[in-house]
């Protein structure tokens, strides 16, 4: 079914593109389609890290982590941006699902059943396009409803806004509404365990070295960060009105961006260099488990503060698992493991323990007894997002196209390879 919701958009792009015989601005690529690679490095200070225990390292007991009542209802909430770029716009798709496997439950945005029923509500809370127009006049296509035509701290998007800061800025809001109406399911249903894919709040390098410097302006480096922080303040407020007895958990599985274990060393691996938490991993698992059984591993609780230049973001509590991908090795003499870290808000501690043998026990239940190496509530999510985006794009990109639309090489190549491969 031909849907009247994503006709729409294209017809305005067509439009948009149809009526505009020349570029009235000048778009500046070098800027502003080049990622901000100190927004994807976590930045932490050697001052805030703190062991909470001896024994910072153990050895997990399957055979005890199978006595635990093992359904657990757990939403895993992900989101997926695709892109499309045409010589006279720029197009960012997001979709952000919240799916609860075991209770068959499932939230989205946008809602594929709103866009197939053409419910006139659906990008009434939740907008999933950013757009941003390289020629004018677009006023016709920004006021739609389901485009974000602003970043969260209120810059309109224009042909100098960097594109991939809006695609984070999409996605954040995206699982920001996802998690605020789990959260709100669950204040009047049962208690719920919630896994974020991504850390539970990033403090990004970009923001704590441009926050301890004083003015003059610094362009759009201040647009970047005031929407960073707007984000984040968002995310703490839907945190703080949870009910205690439901859980959020971070879920980090990219673990080459964050440099914390090298700093606590607590193998003795590094000697005093840093390096990126995944290296220090592969590390610890080839000095302990070479030419031996593997095991699964916890290596935790680490607390972690937020800088001090960025007051009112709470501290954080971090445990990293790592799980053998099988128990033994077939030529290197280690068995080859996936990792992970999970966080959770240091005040959520106290109720954890109390609740769990082990603040791990859900994502340990949710991979390690699930036979995967990932929480499966996130890979379900994950699938789900990257399917469901990569479809619209399809479609949007097919109609743009038959309309006689001009669009990007690497545009064409996307939808060219998801066919083809």
């Amino acid at each position: 079914m031909v849907t009247e919701i994503l006709s729409g958009i294209a017809k305005d792009l067509i439009s948009l593109v149809k009526r505009n015989k020349k570029m009235t601005r000048f778009v500046d690529e070098s800027e502003t389609d080049q990622p901000l690679l100190e927004a994807r490095i976590e930045y932490v200070d050697d001052n805030k890290i703190q062991v909470l225990e001896d024994n910072v390292i153990e050895v997990i007991d399957t055979d005890n982590l199978r006595k635990h009542n093992t359904f657990i209802p757990i939403y895993g909430v992900d989101s997926s941006t695709r892109t499309i770029t045409s010589p006279f716009f720029f197009m960012g798709i997001g979709f952000g699902v919240g799916v609860n496997y075991r209770y068959g439950d499932k939230i989205e945005c946008p809602s594929i059943m709103k866009i197939i029923g053409k419910d006139p509500m659906l990008c009434q809370d939740c907008k999933w396009i950013v757009l941003i127009p390289f020629s004018g006049p677009n006023d016709i296509i920004l006021r739609n409803p389901c485009i974000m035509t602003h970043s969260p701290a209120g810059t309109p998007y224009d042909e100098t806004y960097n594109r991939y800061a809006a695609l984070d800025e999409l996605r954040l809001a995206i699982e920001n509404h996802i998690l605020s109406i789990i959260l709100m399911k669950s204040r009047s249903e049962s208690d719920n365990v919630v896994f974020l894919d991504g850390p539970i709040y990033i403090v990004p390098k970009l923001a704590t070295i441009y926050s301890s410097l004083k003015p003059p302006s610094r362009g759009r480096i201040d647009d970047y960060i005031a929407s960073w922080k707007a984000l984040i303040k968002e995310r703490l407020a839907i945190l703080k009105g949870k009910k205690k007895t439901t859980l959020v958990y971070g879920v980090v599985k990219r673990l080459e961006n964050s440099y914390i274990l090298s700093r606590i060393d607590p193998a003795g691996l590094t000697g005093g260099a840093k390096i990126n938490d995944q290296a220090y991993l592969i590390l610890y698992t080839r000095s302990v488990f070479k030419n031996s059984s593997a095991k699964p591993f916890i290596i935790g609780p680490i607390k972690i503060e937020a800088p001090r230049e960025l007051a009112n973001i709470p501290s954080k509590i971090v445990y990293y698992i790592g799980l053998p991908r099988h128990r033994y090795a077939i030529n290197t003499g280690v068995a080859p493991y996936g990792f992970y870290r999970v966080e959770f808000l240091e005040h959520d501690l106290p109720f954890i323990l109390r609740t769990y043998d082990h603040p791990c026990t859900p994502p340990l239940i949710d991979s390690l007894l699930s036979g995967t190496v990932i929480p499966l509530s996130i890979l379900i999510a994950d699938k789900l997002a990257k399917d469901v985006s990569r479809g619209i794009t399809n479609y949007f990109i097919r109609l743009l196209e038959d309309n006689g639309v001009p669009l990007t090489y690497d545009t064409m190549r996307s939808i060219e390879g998801y066919f083809i491969g």
